[in-house]
């Protein structure tokens, strides 16, 4: 694997320098180079971006958290800045080793997970499996299981791109702003369709689409008799969709607590940066508080 780093020292409310960060890398072998940006000084949280999206999807929530914590984001393998992975193996267990080598190649113990929609299932898998190295997790509307609508949709979604295709993604930028934000604040917000389609037409469609298919075909597995005491925060958009699987993730994490955001879409660090970036701020102080590294 390769870990690309950059230090960002840009004013984040310039939505086109997210588009600009470059970075140098280290090599591991037999992995794909994974990207990241690091910037802020403490203690550390990663952020994991949820599907089709990059490390550019938490310029909004950085100005609540840069102050008191080291916050590195990196692209999963296939998506944003990291390498498609060269056999096409984009399953849980290989987002999880990667989560590992990241925290490795930094120097990292232990650390703070912040993680949002299908890319809770990394965060969530790791931390149950090393729960030494988590400090806390913060699971942005985490997607822990299909609904046979989703898998509808989505299945509609794959055929119409089977049958057309298109040289990226930001040819259907229009369809996942409208899924994933509502067709209101779109109307009402109009630079999130111009963001985000640059965040999908900076991306590779093959592996996007190759990664999504191994998402689809399976659900988080969780054994609920392994018990860990790691902090976590589920937060819930009212417009976020139906949260699966929730009981079964308080059965393994005893200490999760829930908020609920009010006016928010499935990407809440983009859509409701304000209510999250407190929320986020709160639970990592407090941790740190009560229970310091």
């Amino acid at each position: 694997m390769r870990v690309a780093s950059t230090r960002v020292r840009s004013a984040f409310y310039i939505w086109a320098l997210a588009f600009l960060f470059a970075g140098d890398a280290v090599a591991q072998s037999n992995a794909p180079e994974i990207f990241y940006e690091q910037d802020g000084r403490g203690t550390a949280v990663v952020m994991i971006a949820d599907w089709a999206n990059d490390t550019s999807s938490w310029l909004r929530i950085l100005p609540y958290l840069r102050d008191n914590h080291q916050l590195i984001r990196y692209d999963v393998r296939g998506q944003g800045r990291s390498e498609p992975a060269a056999n096409d193996d984009y399953s849980l267990d290989a987002h999880r080793d990667d989560l590992g080598r990241v925290l490795d190649g930094l120097g990292l113990e232990s650390v703070h997970i912040v993680a949002a929609g299908l890319s809770t299932r990394i965060a969530i898998s790791f931390a149950h499996g090393s729960p030494d190295r988590v400090r806390s997790l913060a699971l942005l509307n985490p997607h822990l299981a299909w609904t046979r609508d989703d898998l509808a949709w989505w299945d509609r979604f794959l055929d119409a791109y089977d049958q057309v295709g298109e040289p990226s993604l930001g040819e259907y930028t229009a369809l996942f702003v409208a899924r994933w934000f509502g067709t209101v604040f779109a109307n009402r917000e109009p630079w999130v369709t111009a963001f985000y389609d640059l965040m999908l037409r900076r991306q590779a469609p093959d592996a996007l689409i190759t990664s999504l298919r191994w998402w689809l075909s399976t659900d988080l597995a969780l054994d609920t008799e392994r018990r860990v005491t790691v902090p976590v925060l589920v937060v819930r958009s009212d417009r976020g969709g139906p949260a699966v699987g929730e009981p079964r993730l308080r059965q393994a994490f005893p200490r999760m607590r829930q908020v609920r955001l009010d006016d928010s879409g499935h990407l809440p660090q983009i859509d409701a940066a304000r209510q999250l970036g407190p929320q986020l701020a709160s639970l990592l102080a407090e941790i740190d508080l009560t229970e310091p590294e």
